[in-house]
């Protein structure tokens, strides 16, 4: 197991490098300037230059991509263009914020998602099924931030029963994680219906069942535990999603988390922060998807890694 990991991980390897590379040089072809940005229209073309040059924006893209990536090595992640700190210190600050409620926003989703799919499986069409499904249908069809804004609206405005923004307390994190998981648990309780009825068909849970086992006993220790592997997998590809999600719903709430850093770093052109915030996310897809992997192998004994 542990040589399949590690094996895992060199082969992500060059995928993460590529990955920065491309962003690195898209950043950089997008049209605008940062050193205009910073100095202004009215700044004569020698400031310009000596910016640019003191900045390491006059040398070619693959030697500015190469001295970023030796800088990466050693742990050096640059500082921002606009405010000089290290963007390191900048990440600190605001990737808890965004874990906080991308792991809140996961948790609210499974706890939601795994049991109305699996009671909708059971109950296959009864009203019970259509009324879960059609919630949770209109769940995946709306838009994170309409579902943000009508949270603020009702809860915020009308009852004031919880902060519209913030950071700092568990009551600051109510409603962005229900408008940030319970969409994700609309595709988590989708998910979950169709591999349960899926699993009931299949001749194990036929056997089962004609040995006389409870119904209950079939559901939990027959058909979830086989049905719980492409909601893993679902699972382990949201987590980057929801992580992306995180930039809409920390600007409709006013999070100071990576949502708004990305969104500032966009604006400002401030590539460093935004390389830095880049390679975070790849990272995240990298160990999502190695999470996944492993998952499976505890799931399901079939699954052996040569």
């Amino acid at each position: 197991m542990w040589e399949y990991i590690w094996k895992r991980i060199l082969m992500l390897i060059p995928v993460a490098l590529g990955a920065t590379f491309v962003v690195f040089a898209l950043i950089h072809i997008a049209p605008g300037d940062p050193v205009d940005l910073m100095l202004g229209e009215m700044a004569s073309q020698d400031a310009v230059d000596e910016m640019r040059q003191e900045l390491g924006l006059d040398k070619p893209l693959l030697v500015q991509y190469f001295t970023w990536l030796g800088r990466l090595f050693r742990g050096n992640l640059g500082r921002s263009i606009r405010t000089h700190q290290p963007v390191s210190t900048i990440l600190r600050q605001r990737v808890p914020v965004t874990l906080e409620l991308t792991f809140s926003a996961i948790a609210l989703a499974v706890l939601i998602g795994v049991p109305a799919g699996v009671v909708s499986a059971v109950k296959q069409y009864s009203l019970l099924d259509s009324c879960l499904m059609f919630i949770a249908l209109f769940g995946v069809s709306m838009p994170v931030f309409w579902q943000g804004m009508m949270l603020i609206l009702v809860f915020g405005f009308y009852f004031g029963v919880a902060p519209i923004s913030g950071y700092g307390s568990f009551a600051h994190l109510i409603l962005p994680t229900i408008a940030l998981g319970t969409i994700h648990a609309a595709v988590i309780a989708r998910l979950t219906r169709s591999s349960m009825l899926e699993c009931q068909r299949l001749d194990y849970v036929r056997t089962a069942r004609s040995k006389g086992l409870r119904e209950r006993r079939i559901v939990t220790r027959h058909v979830l535990r086989n049905a719980l592997l492409p909601l893993v997998t679902i699972i382990g590809l949201r987590i980057p999603n929801i992580f992306g999600g995180a930039v809409i719903t920390e600007t409709v709430f006013g999070r100071v988390g990576m949502g708004r850093t990305i969104v500032q770093a966009i604006f400002n052109r401030d590539f460093p922060v935004l390389q830095g915030c880049v390679l975070l996310l790849a990272l995240l897809v990298i160990i999502s998807n190695l999470f996944v992997d492993i998952t499976y192998a505890f799931l399901d004994p079939r699954i052996q890694y040569d």
